[in-house]
Order: C-alpha cells, then sequence, then structure tokens
C-alpha cells in the first residue's frame, strides 16, 4: 500500500471517530482503555480473558485479540469483530469499500488503469503478454500475434500451443519455424501428436475417434464391451439397463434424482418422473411441476399439496401470475374472462362497463344498448336485418316503412311502389324511385323482380339480386356491393371518434337519417352518399 493510501485511510478513520466525538478517536482507534474516561463518559465491558475485564469508551468497542477499536473504521473488524476487510478495501462507516482509485469488481477490488483483468473496465482482461496502460490494453510484444480464443500473445513460430496459427497444439512434440515435429511413431495432428494405431481419440487417422468405452487397434476401433450397445450420437459404448444417460435407449437421461434399472427412470417414493430437465419431482410442493409436470406456479405463489397457492389471501393464479378475481379486468370472475379493454369494469367478479354502456356477449363488450341493434334496450334483443336500434327500441332502417310488420323500401318494392302503396303491372311492371315504371332505365340501377335497386348501395340488396348474403344483418352497412359490420362509436355524437373506432373498425360514419348515430364501420369507406 502506497504512504499516501495509507495517509488516506488514516483521514477516514479519525473523521469518523472525532465526528462521533470520542476523545480518544483523535489519537488511536485501537486504544485501550480501562475504567470511566474524563468527563464520566459512557463505558462499554467485555471480557478480556486472563486479566479479567477490559473496559472501552464509546464509541469504542472490545475485540478479542485486537482491543478496544472503533468497528465503524477498523478494517480488522470491519462492522463487527473479526470481519476483516480484503485486499484493497477500507472500512468506512461499519462497511468494507474499495481505497480511493480502486473499483469493485465481482468481489475484488481494481484499478482500472492497470488492472490486465478489469483494464479499462471490469471483466475486460488483456491478453497473456500485454500490459494495462491508463485502461488500455497494449499491442503483443514483437513476433507474437494476439490469440484472443487462446487469451495469450504467442509466437507461433516457436509454441507448442500455437504452432504456425493460433490454437494449432503441437501437445507431445516440439514446435519449430512454425511447424510441429513429433516423436518418430506419433502422428502430427491439428491438436497434437498422437499414435492413430493405439490412440482411441485419433484411431486410424487423425480426425476419428472412438466412443468412448473401446480401444483402438492397428487403427481400427474395436467393439463395444459385453452388456453395452453403441451410442454413436452421444459417443459412448453405453449400457441402457443402468445407465442415466442411456436409459433403455441412447440419448433418453434421467434427470435429476432419477435411477436408471433395468432400463428404466426410477423415482424415490412419493416422486415421479417429469423427463431430463426436471428430473424426479413431488408434484404436491414443487413450484416448478405443481400437480402436474410443467404446470409452474408463479413466483408470487407457492406449491401446496398440488395446488399453486398466491401468498396473498383472496388471489387465484391465472396464467402464471396471482390477480384478485374480484377487480381484474383481465380475468373477471375467473381466468381469461375479459372485460371491454377501453371502457369495461370489474367489480365483484363480474364485467360491467363506466357510465350508461352495458357489457354485452361472451366478450364483455361494453355497448350503448340505446343504439345497438344487437343488443336493442339490452343485451339480449336483436334487431331484424331491416331494422336499426333507436332509443333503445328496433325500428325500420331509414327509407323503409312498416307495412304488415315488415320494413319495405317504398322507392323500390313493386307490391308498394311510393307513398299510396301502389301494386306496380302491366305496362309499368317495375318500382323506381318510388313510382310504377316500364323499366329501370339506365344509371346503376338493377331490376331485381320488379325492385329498381342501387345493388352497390342498397342494404337490402348488397351486391345481388337474391341470395343470402344480400341482405345485409343490422350491423353491417353496403359499401361498393359488399355488406360491412359496424359497431356503435361509443362515447361519440360525432366524427371523428378515435375512442371506439380503432384496429379494424377504424372508419366513422355518421349513419344516414338517424341523429347523432355514430358508427365505427370495417373494411375503411363509409357507404355512398353518407
Amino acid at each position: 500500500m502506497t504512504l499516501q493510501k495509507q495517509a488516506l485511510i488514516w483521514v477516514y478513520a479519525l473523521g469518523a471517530l472525532c465526528a462521533a466525538g470520542a476523545w480518544v478517536a483523535c489519537g488511536s482507534d485501537n486504544e485501550n482503555k480501562t475504567g470511566s474516561g474524563g468527563g464520566g463518559a459512557t463505558t462499554t465491558t467485555s471480557s478480556g480473558g486472563a486479566g479479567g475485564s477490559t473496559d472501552c469508551q464509546l464509541p469504542l468497542e472490545f475485540c478479542a485479540g485486537s482491543g478496544c477499536v472503533y468497528t465503524a473504521s477498523d478494517p480488522d473488524n470491519c462492522g463487527s469483530c473479526g470481519n476483516a476487510c480484503g485486499t484493497g478495501e477500507i472500512c468506512l462507516n461499519s462497511a468494507c469499500v474499495c481505497e480511493p482509485g480502486l473499483d469493485q469488481c465481482g468481489n475484488a477490488c481494481a484499478d482500472l488503469l492497470t488492472d490486465t483483468q478489469n483494464c479499462g473496465s471490469c471483466g475486460n482482461a488483456c491478453l497473456g503478454g500485454q500490459t494495462c496502460t491508463n485502461g488500455l490494453c497494449s499491442a503483443c510484444p514483437p513476433n507474437t500475434v494476439a490469440c484472443f480464443d487462446e487469451g495469450v500473445c504467442a509466437n507461433v513460430s516457436n509454441d507448442p500451443a500455437n504452432c504456425g496459427g493460433c490454437g494449432i497444439s503441437c501437445a507431445g512434440g516440439t514446435c519449430a519455424s512454425g511447424v510441429c515435429t513429433c516423436p518418430n511413431n506419433l502422428d502430427v495432428c491439428a491438436d497434437g501428436c498422437f499414435d492413430t494405431q493405439t490412440d482411441p481419440g485419433h484411431c486410424g487417422d487423425c480426425t476419428t475417434a472412438c466412443l468412448q468405452g473401446q480401444t483402438c487397434t492397428a487403427g481400427v476401433c474395436g467393439a463395444c464391451p459385453p452388456s453395452t450397445v453403441e451410442c454413436i450420437g452421444q459417443g459412448v459404448c453405453a449400457n441402457l439397463s443402468n445407465d442415466n444417460e442411456n436409459c433403455g435407449a441412447c440419448g433418453q437421461t434421467c434427470g435429476p434424482g432419477g435411477t436408471c434399472t433395468s432400463g428404466v427412470c426410477v423415482c424415490a417414493a412419493n416422486n415421479v418422473n417429469c423427463g431430463p430437465i426436471f428430473g424426479c419431482v413431488n408434484l404436491s410442493n414443487d413450484a416448478n411441476n405443481c400437480g402436474g409436470c410443467g404446470n409452474k406456479c408463479s413466483f408470487d405463489s407457492a406449491c401446496v399439496s398440488g395446488q399453486c397457492v398466491c401468498a396473498v389471501p383472496g388471489e387465484t393464479q391465472c396464467n402464471g401470475v396471482c390477480t384478485n378475481l374480484a377487480l381484474d379486468p383481465n380475468n373477471c370472475g375467473t381466468c381469461d374472462n375479459q372485460c371491454d379493454q377501453v371502457y369495461g369494469t370489474c367489480d365483484n367478479g363480474t364485467c360491467g362497463c363506466i357510465g350508461a354502456l352495458d357489457a354485452c356477449g361472451n366478450n364483455n363488450r361494453c355497448t350503448d344498448t340505446s343504439e345497438d341493434p344487437q343488443h336493442c334496450g339490452n343485451c339480449n334483443i336483436q334487431c331484424a336485418a331491416s331494422e336499426v336500434c333507436v332509443t333503445g327500441s328496433c325500428n325500420c332502417k331509414p327509407g323503409l316503412v312498416s307495412v304488415n310488420g315488415a320494413c319495405i323500401d317504398p322507392s323500390s318494392n313493386p307490391q308498394h311502389c311510393g307513398p299510396n302503396n301502389l301494386a306496380c303491372g302491366g305496362q309499368t311492371p317495375v318500382c323506381a324511385g318510388g313510382q310504377c315504371v316500364q323499366s329501370c332505365g339506365g344509371g346503376n340501377l338493377q331490376n331485381c323482380n320488379g325492385a329498381c335497386v342501387d345493388t352497390e348501395n342498397d342494404p337490402l340488396h348488397c351486391g345481388g339480386c337474391a341470395g343470402a348474403d344480400v341482405v345485409c344483418a343490422a350491423d353491417e352497412v353496403c359499401v361498393f356491393g359488399n355488406c360491412r359490420p359496424w359497431r356503435v362509436g361509443v362515447g361519440c355524437n360525432s366524427c371523428p371518434c378515435d375512442s371506439s373506432c380503432q384496429n379494424n373498425f377504424d372508419q366513422c360514419c355518421l349513419y344516414q337519417g338517424v341523429a347523432s348515430l355514430v358508427v365505427c364501420v370495417e373494411g375503411g369507406n363509409c357507404p355512398q352518399g353518407w
């Protein structure tokens, strides 16, 4: 330790003692004092061995073998008697810390400017042969090259471990001018000198290795010993009846705690085999295999009698996390019962909604039942395809009128054409624009059994005249001849409605003919004319 560091340690210790108010502290922190100190100072008494007792004036403490010490700064008794600081450490405020100028690297103190194992930063080791100066590893010495995988600066012309290049071994031989030379009876291999006639790791040539348990004779691997079989993938001759790594078959491993008996992995009583990773476990208390192999309890729960029990009373484990089913909107009442992610609430295990919205359907989607045709008035009422929900009641869609309980379009229906409910026929068999006419004429109108309709926009003839898919449902609109579903724009009475119109239903439209009904349409377009 340099004189400068010694002086600095003493300053730390002296300052700490003086701050504590000990009258001896500004002298020596290892000075023994017997009896009461000046001014009636408080003392503490500890056994002093054969001499009877030794009194130390506070804040000093008696430590056997050291006498009266100040454990807040004594490096041999730091924080408590016998707790010695390590190399490069000082005792400061009862804790061992690195000396000024050193850094904590793992369990040791290091000078990052000069330490070749921690050069510039902890764990940054220089190669063998390099030095560390000002936190930088030097270049390799002359006539050597950097072998990073080997961790050294090597002279590849004569280094038997790196002969002719990094990692080329001449084990058992010599290296001269970068060339390995082996004794006469050995062959030069990439990893050393070997007798390829007898070496089981280099049998016949440098690259052929026998299985563990085989011998090499005259350059040929022998057969596996009796009672063993060749496990080529595992590189061994294995006894399948008792080999824990090859039990019953090559590569079939008994996990921790398992024993291979007659080719079967056997566990101790009350344990079951959960495979090569977990091995033999007790399903009643194993947190990684609770009640069944692979059933892992969450970090905040324990396995009790084969059940994952959460640490907090009243919580239940769902998908590896303990939660309160009474309050969790993602696991409301039961695991995976998810409430509406925007407007949903979970109260006492039941999904609800904020405000006047209602949670409807299996997905608990919050909707306005005063406007939603799938849940009109309440969650269980669904309007017909020709109806829309207005103030909680199913009514004919705008442009349609009710005739004998059915919603019809008087502008195109040939049996109920126009305001006078005429039946078209004779010379004027079709209904167009609320009038009986001879033909639908030109433009976009198409004759669908006497009804002149625009199949691009008519929700009763969307994309064609007939078929189950041409009549759009109550929660669909006709956009360019395709029925597109929509949802109520919750919380909005005008567009845009970003809080509701998201993801696939991102097109905000005002429903034509229904005041303040905002709908979120799938497909990116509103019906023509809206």
